[in-house]
């Protein structure tokens, strides 16, 4: 009887979240909080619910993340450099969608040398297949500062090299 009821709260959260966000993508993955926030994998985002509502965070902009089981706890970090995480009693398929998902989204990872040190420039792409733009993003590697001319300029010039020998 838990089941049912847990299978019904789930179709009754994807409901919810088709109505408030009606573009996303197919639901994956459902997974509900201890304080009634709810994780769902779909595939091209993951969305979460908390009392203030929905967030929507695209796979192409999670840099990275996973599940620390010891806390029951689903953590990420966006292209923005902002960190989220949601605990979840239950997390059923989500950390195993969120892994990959985020890895579907990766068209392309290198690592650049540049003056300034190491940077690791990736494109990422919706790995739902809907249509959109591919995102250009650069992580520096240990001490490496992207503020600096040098660097910006080498990491601006291996972009362009890319987009031209990937068609990107």
């Amino acid at each position: 009887m838990a089941f049912l009821r847990r299978n019904q709260h789930h179709v009754d959260v994807n409901r919810e979240l088709s109505s408030a966000h009606p573009e996303l993508g197919s639901v994956l993955a459902t997974s509900v909080g201890d304080d009634g926030e709810v994780a769902v994998a779909t595939d091209c985002e993951l969305a979460v619910r908390r009392n203030d509502g929905w967030a929507v965070h695209p796979w192409s902009e999670i840099l990275g993340g996973g599940w620390i089981a010891e806390e029951n706890e689903l953590h990420w970090r966006l292209l923005d450099g902002s960190r989220h995480t949601v605990a979840l009693q239950d997390p059923a398929r989500v950390p195993e969608v969120f892994r990959e998902r985020v890895q579907a989204s990766i068209v392309l990872e290198q690592r650049v040398a540049t003056p300034g040190g190491n940077v690791i420039i990736s494109a990422r792409r919706d790995p739902g297949g809907r249509a959109g733009r591919t995102v250009w993003h650069a992580l520096p590697v240990g001490r490496t500062e992207l503020s600096e001319p040098a660097t910006k300029a080498a990491v601006a010039a291996a972009i362009e090299e890319l987009q031209l020998d990937y068609g990107l």
